[in-house]
């Protein structure tokens, strides 16, 4: 795996990567509700949607509770283009060695995406058919650091940090939500593994 350039480094102020994952609720799996259901996490200011070489389409990014998806960001979505300056994301990208490492990075205020006991992080993804990624990242900046992150894929080539899999890269070609539980990631109601 190829460190990012420390060029990138300093113009992002992240490290970065992403990898797809897949379903827990896909896989029949629930968190059920526990006596802590009222805590609230509100550390999270910034999220960043990365990929590895291929092309994505972005779609909403929040949380689900129960069947219900609460979208960030008011639901918007990364433009199509990666010329777009519309919204709140703002795109990065960078040639490594190995490849070429895309990323979306989207901020507010503390307390703008409010993780409760029992959530999923959701994304969305299309990935393309002719040019999928090799792997997918979701991070999120939370407690004024970066370090919150899970990829899907099968090799991190992102980063030089080591974050856990959140499962496989998702079928090219069609809308698939990927979700994650908090505590993969080090917020919410349970410590990072």
């Amino acid at each position: 795996m190829t460190p990012l350039s420390r060029s990138f480094l300093i113009k992002t102020g992240i490290l970065v990567g992403i990898l797809a994952a897949g379903s827990p609720a896909a896989q029949g799996r629930s968190v059920p509700a526990t006596a802590a259901s009222s805590t609230v996490d509100t550390s999270v200011d910034g999220v960043t949607l990365c990929w590895f070489d291929g092309k994505v389409k972005w779609g909403k990014v929040g949380t689900l509770h129960d069947g219900a998806e609460t979208a960030w960001f008011k639901g918007a979505t990364p433009p199509e283009s990666t010329d777009g300056k519309e919204g709140p994301y703002k795109f990065r990208s960078e040639r490594i060695s190995t490849g070429v490492i895309s990323q979306w990075d989207g901020v507010a205020s503390p307390g703008d995406f409010p993780i409760k006991a029992g959530d999923k992080l959701f994304v969305y993804v299309l990935l393309d058919p002719k040019d999928p990624p090799k792997e997918v990242l979701l991070q999120l900046r939370a407690n004024n650091s970066y370090d919150h992150r899970a990829f899907w894929g099968t090799v991190n080539m992102v980063t030089h940090m080591d974050p856990p899999l959140a499962g496989p890269l998702p079928v090219p070609g069609k809308w698939l939500r990927l979700e994650v539980d908090p505590s993969v990631l080090g917020v919410g109601d349970k410590p990072k593994r």
